[in-house]
């Protein structure tokens, strides 16, 4: 049996897409179409998730689920990026070490290893938030985080699927932040074939 599981914030986790459950619902319906192989893909995706929070929780997560092959997909960053009270949530060094300290945690357990690149924000929307008067996303520092941590995988071997120019902001949710179904649409066909490309599916 083969396991896919998938790490991420609200965008994996298919926030505001009840038809589709988000690009990762999309990737699972295709796989259970598409593949007589016994693969269990686990949507591990908490809406606010950060890094640290990803790093805290993956043993304890990967454990539970772990199976004769286990791939790893991660998509975060983005609640990284965001500021609260003008204040980055987390310092760009920190996200780095952070994701270093992931991937060598996921080599100790999984046999393939894949990161998902960020995807950029309505600024118009953002600055602040709808639900938060304290709360900003900024592209500026979203493009920031994708390309260091873009970089990170990069010296680590580790594959990085780029989605930053795959979604405009037609493709997003009313909080500028979110993508529709359409936008997750989007994002599921381009990580599909990136992930057929790399031989995991």
């Amino acid at each position: 049996m083969k396991a896919i599981m998938l790490f991420g914030d609200s965008d994996t986790y298919g926030s505001f897409d009840p038809e589709g459950l988000g690009w990762a619902g999309r990737l699972r319906s295709f796989i259970e179409t598409h593949y007589e192989e016994e693969i269990a893909v686990y949507n591990l995706g908490i809406p606010g998730n950060t890094t640290i929070d990803i790093l805290k929780r993956f043993e304890r997560e990967f454990t539970a689920r772990k199976a004769e092959k286990n791939i790893v997909i991660f998509a975060i960053g983005v609640n990284d990026a965001r500021y609260v009270n003008g204040k980055p949530v987390s310092k760009i060094q920190e996200v780095k070490k952070t994701i270093q300290k992931i991937i060598t945690l996921s080599r100790k357990h999984a046999q393939n290893i894949i990161f998902i690149g960020l995807t950029k924000i309505d600024e118009a929307k953002t600055r602040p938030t709808i639900w938060s008067a304290e709360e900003e996303f900024i592209n500026k520092q979203i493009v920031l985080f994708n390309k260091e941590i873009k970089k990170i995988c990069d010296k680590n071997k580790t594959p990085f699927i780029p989605v930053m120019d795959i979604i405009g902001k037609k493709d997003l949710y009313d909080d500028g932040v979110h993508p529709t179904n359409k936008g997750h649409e989007k994002l599921f066909q381009h990580i599909k074939k990136n992930l057929i490309a790399l031989k995991i599916l």
